[in-house]
């Protein structure tokens, strides 16, 4: 039983060794294909297994084609959806990162003439974060402007901030919503609005600060506070 066991595992893994080399030589293939460096050959040879094993579970003989032929089809497939998936997680990680840029440059300060300027500076603009980021904390939970459910008004600050944002003149409100609950970058604010991105960023400031302002002075945050 033993001397079985051996054999057939020692034939197990002389099969996948085999088909190992099929793996590496797709994935190399592909790799020489590539259009950027965002995965590495390893990466590609992982997204191969996958599709092996997968060929392993759902190959039957009467498909009408080699194992061999069917773990090819399977194998390239995981890969490209690997490399897709993967472009999407860039492409996705890219758009955040320049949402963030924009917002940076947005509430970005003038430089302060003492240290008393620069303190009242460091609190304006941690507010104005703060404030960024309720409010995609908001977006995140598919809570739109014009809808305040149960679950903001248990979160007395978020449903002030819902109301602040009710309040905000046509275009930032609109900037508000485009941005934080649409999820749009500045140039596609500007796009849809015919204005500048340096207007958009103008307006997004102005929003951000009177929903701090809206904020400080409530009488929640205040007793908060």
């Amino acid at each position: 039983m033993a001397v079985n066991n051996k054999g057939n595992s020692d034939n197990f893994s002389s099969i996948f060794l085999e088909e190992g080399i099929l793996v590496t030589k797709i994935a190399a293939s592909l790799y020489k294909k590539r259009f950027d460096n965002s995965l590495e050959f390893d990466d590609y040879k992982h997204y191969g297994f996958i599709g092996l094993l997968e060929a392993k579970k759902k190959y039957t003989s009467d498909q009408g084609a080699s194992f061999d032929t069917y773990a090819t089809y399977r194998i390239k497939g995981a890969i490209l959806n690997g490399i897709v998936k993967n472009s999407e997680k860039m492409q996705l990680y890219a758009y955040n990162s320049r949402r963030e840029k924009d917002r940076l440059r947005s509430l970005k300060a003038p430089e302060p003439t003492n240290r008393m300027d620069l303190f009242d500076l460091f609190i304006e603009l941690t507010g104005n974060l703060a404030v960024a980021s309720l409010l995609d904390d908001m977006s995140e939970s598919e809570i739109s402007v014009d809808e305040c459910s149960e679950t903001y008004y248990q979160s007395q600050m978020s449903s002030d901030l819902l109301l602040g944002v009710e309040h905000l003149n046509g275009n930032e409100k609109l900037v508000v919503t485009y941005h934080y609950f649409g999820g749009l970058d500045f140039q596609e604010v500007a796009d849809i609005l015919e204005v500048t991105k340096g207007r958009i960023s103008q307006l997004h400031k102005s929003a951000l600060e009177k929903l701090r302002i809206t904020l400080e002075n409530s009488s929640h945050y205040s007793a908060e506070v």
